[in-house]
């Protein structure tokens, strides 16, 4: 049996695990649980993990999401996309996509010595 005081700090410390688990994208999270702030902090925690998550594709377990990216991240993302498959085609690594290369990327490509 606990007393009112240690019923309130049990509340308190349950809501504090629940608002972090909601920062880390637990599934255990109670967004219900969550005050308007708390919420919006939960919110802007998974528009940056999302976001790092686009940008770091390779060798990560953080997801993306494009649809719920800024256009302003979108228009990043799709740059460091450019530049990785770039990096790709330049040194022959599989994964390349040459549809997406510029005519000058594509000749730079060619002009490059076999190995």
């Amino acid at each position: 049996m606990l007393t009112d005081e240690q019923g309130i700090d049990v509340q308190q410390a349950d809501r504090l695990r629940n608002f972090e688990a909601c920062l880390g994208g637990l599934t255990r999270c109670n967004e219900a649980m969550l005050s308007e702030a708390q919420l919006a902090a939960v919110r802007d925690a998974y528009a940056q993990r999302n976001f790092s998550g686009c940008m770091n594709t390779v060798g990560t377990l953080v997801g993306c999401n494009p649809d719920d990216l800024s256009a302003e991240q979108r228009e990043l993302v799709r740059r460091r996309n450019l530049a990785m498959n770039l990096f790709l085609c330049v040194t022959a690594i599989l994964g390349c996509d040459e549809s997406l290369l510029t005519p000058e990327q594509r000749a730079r490509i060619a002009a490059i010595p076999p190995r």
